[in-house]
């Protein structure tokens, strides 16, 4: 009977163990849930930080949107400024417009 007493403790104690380790995973699923993805850390655009793009984007910009934005985008003859508060885009972060 001694034998049994001790065959029914540790069937005890491992089913307490699982128990255990399982709330502590479900007692963690919150905090994890909080960490930033990888992907949303770094910086999905690829144009970042490349002089060439950035060149490139300038000239395009010179080319076609100067006539109405002004030189920086602040505001010229035709059209308002393009950072003015008034105005809202639907995709303004990198991660929005490269995704």
């Amino acid at each position: 009977m001694t034998r049994l007493n001790k065959k029914d403790n540790a069937m005890n104690f491992h089913k307490c163990f699982v128990a255990m380790a399982a709330n502590l995973l479900l007692a963690a699923l919150p905090l994890l849930a909080q960490r930033a993805p990888a992907a949303e850390t770094r910086n999905p655009n690829p144009f970042a930080k490349n002089p060439t793009a950035i060149a490139e984007g300038q000239e395009v910009y010179n080319d076609v949107c100067t006539a109405c934005h002004g030189k920086d985008g602040s505001a010229g003859d035709k059209a308002l400024a393009l950072g003015a508060a008034a105005r809202r885009y639907a995709r303004s972060t990198d991660a929005e417009i490269f995704d």
